[in-house]
């Protein structure tokens, strides 16, 4: 029996994923990977750290190469293009002037940076930041700047994607902040009537040593009370929060529900009523007057 192939048109997060998980789910497949640049499945988040030198090993932000894909039957073609797609043959045509034939196919081509097209777009110094070959250059331009100052459906398992909540996370300075779902704009904007509370309390109880400020944001609909966004800031501790409320949203909570929840309590992680609750109960008051 003719082993069934999947082509997949890009290499980045999207397409290596999906590559991994089809191989999982039916080893038998024959899997290429097809990416025009050096560099497949990239870390893109950690790259900005790479840049600033917290992350120092530019092959920490590559989570597989070609290589172990290879060990694991998959084909990658790096610096490869596909240019033209015969969907009656079921053939894409390379660059490299090589035909692959597929029975299935994914393009995961992603997108590019877009130029503004605005005055001083290309001096010195103006990047792009997409792809991990911009952070190089980056990384590089900085670095000499220094150095001179310094002298799962392929698989036969039916998934479907059923959306995110926009749960987002990122440090300035000592400060964690961190969001899910909507803001009040969008909210409003969707058609919700928006309500929302601001609390300041503190990351652990407030006896203990170590507390800090810790500010959390609700923002829910006041006809239904449904749960639309959150947002926290702190020392410590907003991410977790975030984390907490980032499963409410995705469950469809309200703020009756989540005034509620039952968070594991320790003195050492919150006080008896976390932030969330005490927020939460905020809100409650707020949409019954």
């Amino acid at each position: 029996m003719r082993r069934k192939k999947l082509v997949i048109i890009g290499g980045g997060a999207g397409g290596a994923s999906v590559a991994a998980e089809a191989k999982r789910r039916n080893p038998a497949l024959t899997i290429t990977i097809v990416e025009q640049g050096a560099y497949v499945s990239v870390a893109a988040c950690p790259m900005p750290y790479y840049i600033g030198d917290v992350i120092k090993d530019q092959n920490h932000l590559i989570a597989r190469t070609p290589e172990e894909f290879r060990k694991g039957g998959i084909e990658v073609l790096t610096n490869t293009t596909a240019v033209e797609l015969d969907t009656d043959q079921r053939v894409v045509k390379l660059s490299s002037g090589r035909g692959l034939s597929y029975d299935y196919l994914v393009l995961a081509t992603g997108s590019k940076a877009q130029r503004l097209g605005i005055s001083g777009e290309d001096l010195e110094g103006v990047f792009t930041f997409k792809t991990l070959a911009d952070a190089f250059r980056m990384k590089s331009y900085l670095t000499s700047r220094h150095c001179r100052k310094a002298g799962r459906n392929i698989g036969d398992v039916q998934m479907s994607f059923p959306g995110v909540v926009g749960a987002q996370s990122f440090r300035i300075f000592n400060l964690e902040v961190a969001a899910a779902g909507l803001g009040e704009k969008e909210a409003a904007d969707s058609g919700y009537e928006p309500v929302s509370t601001i609390i300041w309390g503190s990351s652990i109880a407030k006896v203990m040593p170590g507390a800090k400020s810790l500010g959390i944001k609700l923002l829910a609909d006041k006809i239904t009370g449904q749960l639309l966004g959150a947002q926290s800031v702190g020392e410590i501790g907003a991410v977790n929060r975030i984390n907490a409320l980032s499963v409410a949203l995705w469950s469809g909570l309200n703020i009756d529900d989540i005034a509620n929840l039952d968070l594991a309590y320790s003195p050492f992680f919150s006080g008896p009523w976390d932030v969330i609750h005490i927020a939460a109960q905020n809100l409650k008051k707020q949409m019954t007057i």
